[in-house]
C-alpha cells in the first residue's frame, strides 16, 4: 500500500467510504485497505437488476464487512424505467453516486474509493475514442476527482487476480460481464484479449499515452483561460461572448469548442451549426443554455423551472413571492407601463393565479384582433430562451390577463363603463 499511502494521505482521525459490488476488484480493495490500517466503511448499491442475484450480492457484501469489522450502508435503488430514456449504466452510475455523496456529507467521510483499475481505464479510453471525444476524455478516468479516489488504476486485472487468490479471497462473478450486448464488455471479452496477446505491453503504453494527454491537457488550459478572457465578459446572469472577436481566430469552431466544453457543450458539429445559425437559435447542455443574439453567444446557467401556481385572493393586496406584486382598487385610471396594468375589475375572477408561461398558453392582446400564442409573441419580440423561462403570467379563471412584464389582454381592459378598477403593480427585484 506504499502507492496507496503517497498518493492518497490520509489522516489518522480520517474515515473513508469504499463502493463495493462484491466483484474481485472491490474485494481485493477492501483486503489491502484492511491490511493498510486505513479506518473505512462499505457501501453497497443493489439495483435489482438481476433479482435475485442482486439480492445475493448485498448479502455477500454485507457479510464481508462483518467479517473485516466495518460499517456496512445499503441503498435498493427503485427499478430502472426504460419508458424515462437512456441507459441502465447512465441510471446506475447516477444512483451509485448520489448515494455515495449523500454518505460522505452526512457521515462526514474524507472519500469515497471505487475499484476502478488499469483494464477499466483503457477500455474508458476506447470508448471515448469512438464516441469522438475531446481531449479530457482520452485522458482516461482520474486517480483523484474531488471526493473520489481511484487507488487501483496502476494495477491491471492480472496484478488483481494474482493477489486475490494468494490471499484467498472469495468474490462474487456477474454473469452479465460475460455477456457482450454493451459496449464495454464487447471490448473486454471480444477486443482486448485480441488486442493483449498481440501488444502484451498495450496498457502501460495507452497510460504513458495518457500520462502525455495529461501533460498537454494542463497547457491547454492555460491557453484556454487565456482566450476566455480576450473573448467573453461576465454580464447579468451569466456570460457574453463576442463572435465578431471571435472570428477572427483561425479556427473559431474550434476554439468554442474549447471554451464551452466545460460547460457540456462537447459537440463540435452543433456548435459550428450554432455559429452558422440566425439569432434566437440555442443549444442546452444539462445544466447550462448557449444561445445566439446577434453578435454575441448568451451563456446562463439554467435555472430550475418552477411549475407551482401561485394564488391571490379576493381582497389580498399583494403577493411576495415568487414574484413581488401589489394590488389596490382605484377611482381613476392612469396610462400603465411595463410594471403596471389597469383592469376592470368586474372582469376578473378570483382568486386570481400567477404562474410560468406553458407551451399553448394564449391571449388576446391589445390592440389586435384574435388571439395571439405566448410564444409567438415571445418569437416576434426576439426574446431569448433563457429569458422566456424568467417570464410570468396572471391569470383569471385559467384566461391569461397579463404577460407580466410585456402585454396585457384586452378582454380585462378599462372600458367606458367600467365601474370598478383595479391596479396591479410588479415591483422589479
Amino acid at each position: 500500500m506504499a502507492h496507496f499511502r503517497a498518493k492518497y494521505p490520509v489522516q489518522e482521525n480520517d474515515k473513508l467510504l469504499l463502493a463495493c459490488s462484491g466483484g474481485i476488484d472491490s474485494v481485493v480493495l477492501v483486503d489491502l485497505l484492511s491490511i493498510s490500517g486505513v479506518t473505512f466503511d462499505i457501501a453497497h448499491v443493489n439495483y435489482g437488476l438481476r433479482e435475485k442475484e442482486s439480492d445475493e450480492d448485498a448479502h455477500f457484501v454485507k457479510t464481508l464487512a462483518n467479517q473485516y469489522g466495518v460499517g456496512f450502508h445499503l441503498y435498493n435503488t427503485s427499478s430502472f424505467s426504460a419508458a424515462k430514456g437512456g441507459s441502465p449504466q447512465l441510471w446506475a452510475r447516477e444512483e451509485r453516486y448520489a448515494f455515495f455523496d449523500k454518505l460522505i456529507e452526512e457521515k462526514d467521510y474524507l472519500a469515497v474509493l471505487t475499484a476502478h483499475q488499469a483494464d477499466d481505464a483503457w477500455e474508458t479510453f476506447l470508448i471515448n475514442a469512438t464516441r469522438g471525444t475531446g481531449l479530457k476524455g482520452l485522458q482516461g478516468i482520474p486517480a483523484k476527482e474531488n471526493k473520489r479516489w481511484r487507488p487501483l488504476l496502476p494495477f491491471g486485472r492480472e496484478d488483481i487476480q494474482k493477489y486475490a487468490t494468494s490471499r484467498g479471497l472469495r468474490w462474487r462473478e456477474d454473469r452479465t460481464n460475460r455477456e457482450s450486448d454493451y459496449l464495454r464488455n464487447f471490448i473486454r471479452n471480444q477486443i482486448s484479449p485480441l488486442l493483449q496477446e498481440r501488444l502484451p505491453k498495450l496498457i502501460d503504453q495507452i497510460q504513458l499515452t495518457q500520462t502525455h494527454l495529461q501533460q498537454s491537457a494542463q497547457f491547454l488550459e492555460q491557453y484556454q483561460e487565456w482566450q476566455w478572457n480576450k473573448h467573453v465578459h461576465a454580464v447579468h446572469g451569466g456570460w457574453s461572448l463576442d463572435l465578431r472577436s471571435l472570428q477572427q481566430e483561425k479556427d473559431p469552431a474550434a476554439l468554442l469548442f474549447l471554451l464551452l466544453e466545460p460547460y457540456g457543450f462537447n459537440h463540435l458539429k452543433d456548435l459550428q451549426d450554432l455559429l452558422m445559425g440566425q439569432s434566437g437559435i440555442y443549444l442546452e447542455s444539462k445544466e447550462y443554455t448557449l444561445t445566439k443574439n446577434r453578435e454575441c453567444l448568451e451563456l446562463r446557467q439554467q435555472e430550475e423551472k418552477d411549475e407551482n401556481t401561485y394564488i391571490l385572493q379576493e381582497g389580498q393586496l399583494q403577493l411576495d413571492s415568487p414574484i413581488r406584486l401589489e394590488l389596490e382598487t382605484v377611482s381613476h385610471w392612469e396610462k400603465g407601463s411595463d410594471e403596471v396594468l389597469f383592469a376592470d375589475k368586474q372582469t376578473l375572477n378570483f382568486p386570481l393565479e400567477v404562474r410560468k408561461w406553458r407551451e399553448g398558453d394564449y391571449f388576446y392582446p391589445i390592440g389586435m384582433q384574435g388571439r395571439k400564442k405566448i410564444a409567438k409573441l415571445f418569437k416576434d419580440e426576439k426574446i431569448a430562451r433563457p429569458d422566456k423561462e424568467k417570464i410570468w403570467l396572471l391569470l383569471s379563471k385559467g384566461e391569461v390577463v397579463w404577460v407580466i412584464g410585456m402585454r396585457s389582454d384586452r378582454r380585462f381592459q378599462i372600458q367606458p363603463s367600467t365601474q370598478e378598477m383595479i391596479k396591479i403593480t410588479w415591483r422589479r427585484d
